[in-house]
């Protein structure tokens, strides 16, 4: 680049950067923002602190930054993202004109990528979405620009491999966008140094987790889950042929933006010229891993890891007019993302987002336990650290409430609008309710005791359980040393197949269990004949 290239990179950048400022969010809204956030606090791939692999890069700088500055958790994770949305800019500049673009097509999809509107969203979370394309496209620059003739290339010989395994300490797909660049060098050296920086942050993230064979047993659980829920062998995910449009042409619901990013696409592809080629042949492959294993649900967010190689098919196509009409172009273009996405960003960056704001009100106002729905167990744990939680109602007492993403009696919300049709379409609501037992003890139960981590009851020979909601099964968890305890449920009598089993009980009104015998304590008064660890009610 020339000194006025440079120049112009530079108030570009510095321009950029207001605008991420303006779309910072006010609070964490994501399931993984809070993993993220309790992962600083406790590092541990097995409890999903976070889900494997466990970014340990992403991590161990957000905790660099809230050491060494005193940012919060969140806060220190946010800072990381909205850095690498100012770099923006000149990383897709480096990696276009790397690729064999000319200046105005490099910079231009520079400023497209810049305001996609998932990029320009997502850059303001504390996700980690954005660091990693921002330092896959610098990786992507220097393995590109490397050669012996070159006046940097000792240095970007190192350095591309090295910031490439750096990369993949965030997000291990970045070995599959790095790969083309990397093995076309044909060099050994650069394989080992890429292997070499990637394994020692991922052996220390298995060292914390508890050492290797805990971080494998928790990666294997992963990928049954991802197999069983989001890619292409679950049995509930469409078709893959129904999917190419959520992760490639309408991974956002902006029809105008999504419609001309399309047709600047397929021009750029019918015209297949080097920089294209090259950035196929890098992003390709993820493209691909996305469309077969990834989240449907979530396709906006994971399409910012191949948006560099729409943002360059786009500025591309718009090179096919001449210089001052391919900048008009590219200004109306932007201009139209911008208009489209500020709506959704004055909301997450002006309001609180529904799961914190019910916390706020949690800490304020609850004086005993938190009864947390599962599916807001990661929110319960970043934002309730210092309240009893428990995930199971059946051991509610007067005064806990219940924390849950639907309707409650306290309901807190966030408008919908344009946020809807970009972000993930869940956690727009959050409520808080007085907790309530789906069950009454009677006759043979002892008081309920519990522990910080644990409630349980005792009851003697013979326990009655009421049940007051409406339940198609139960399961049960209880222990019984060394006694046989038999359970009857609408008069049919039976011995349960293990301590933890599910039961379905129809309409009965209730449920009594006995035991043959009882055991004694010769300090506590009381015969125990069972103790019950939980009984959850199956809606």
């Amino acid at each position: 680049m020339t000194k006025q290239q440079r120049a112009l990179v530079a108030i570009a950048t510095l321009l950029v950067a207001i605008t991420r400022w303006l779309a910072l969010s006010r609070t964490l809204w994501d399931w993984d923002e809070a993993q993220f956030v309790v992962a600083m606090r406790h590092f541990d791939i097995a409890a999903h602190h976070p889900h494997p692999p466990g970014f340990p890069l992403f991590i161990a700088a957000a905790n660099a930054l809230h050491q060494l500055l005193g940012f919060d958790e969140f806060h220190a994770l946010q800072a990381l993202s909205f850095i690498a949305a100012v770099l923006i800019v000149p990383a897709m500049t480096s990696f276009a004109l790397a690729a064999g673009a000319d200046f105005l097509t490099s910079f231009l999809a520079s400023l497209i990528l810049a305001f996609f509107p998932n990029v320009w969203f997502y850059g303001g979370t504390a996700l980690s979405d954005v660091p990693s394309m921002t330092l896959i496209v610098i990786a992507l620059a220097l393995l590109l620009r490397c050669g012996t003739a070159d006046p940097g290339g000792a240095g970007r010989r190192v350095g591309g491999p090295t910031l490439l395994g750096l990369a993949a300490a965030i997000r291990p797909q970045n070995l599959l966008i790095g790969a083309y660049p990397l093995l076309r060098r044909r060099s050994i050296v650069a394989v080992l140094v890429t292997g070499a920086v990637a394994i020692v942050f991922y052996a220390t993230a298995a060292w914390a987790t508890g050492g290797w064979h805990v971080f494998l047993d928790a990666l294997r659980k992963h990928q049954a889950y991802l197999a069983q829920h989001d890619a292409w062998t679950s049995p509930t995910r469409p078709p893959l042929t129904h999917l190419v449009d959520d992760f490639f042409i309408r991974p956002y619901r902006a029809q105008s933006i999504n419609i001309l990013t399309t047709v600047l696409a397929a021009i750029a592809l019918i015209r297949h010229r080097k920089p294209v080629l090259i950035a196929l042949a890098s992003f390709g492959p993820f493209c691909l891993a996305a469309w077969l294993l990834l989240d449907r649900f979530s396709a906006s967010r994971f399409s910012v890891g191949y948006a560099p190689l729409f943002a360059l098919l786009a500025a591309d196509a718009l090179a096919t007019f001449k210089p001052r009409m391919q900048t008009i172009a590219a200004s109306v273009y932007i201009a139209l993302m911008i208009v489209w996405t500020w709506p959704a960003l004055r909301i997450v960056h002006t309001t609180i987002s529904p799961p914190v704001a019910a916390a706020n009100w949690l800490r304020a106002n609850a004086h005993r336990e938190v009864y947390v729905d599962p599916r807001m167990g990661a929110f319960g744990d970043a934002l309730l650290p210092r309240i009893t939680k428990r995930t199971s109602l059946w051991s509610a007492q007067p005064g806990d409430y219940v924390l849950t993403d639907g309707e409650g009696a306290i309901a807190f919300r966030r408008p919908h609008g344009h946020l809807w049709k970009l972000a993930r379409q869940r956690y727009f609501e959050a409520s808080v309710s007085p907790a309530q037992s789906p069950f009454a003890f009677g006759e043979g139960w002892y008081p309920q005791e519990s522990s910080d981590d644990d409630t349980w009851r005792w009851m003697g020979g013979r326990g009655v359980i009421r049940v007051l909601a409406s339940c198609k099964a139960l399961t049960f968890d209880f222990y019984a040393p060394s006694l046989e305890a038999t359970i009857t449920i609408n008069g049919m009598r039976f011995k349960p197949p293990a301590s933890e089993f599910m039961k379905t009980i129809g309409a009965a009104p209730e449920v009594v269990i006995e035991t043959d015998r009882v055991a004694h304590n010769p300090n506590d008064p009381r015969h125990f004949g069972l103790r019950l660890k939980s009984v959850d009610c199956v809606r």
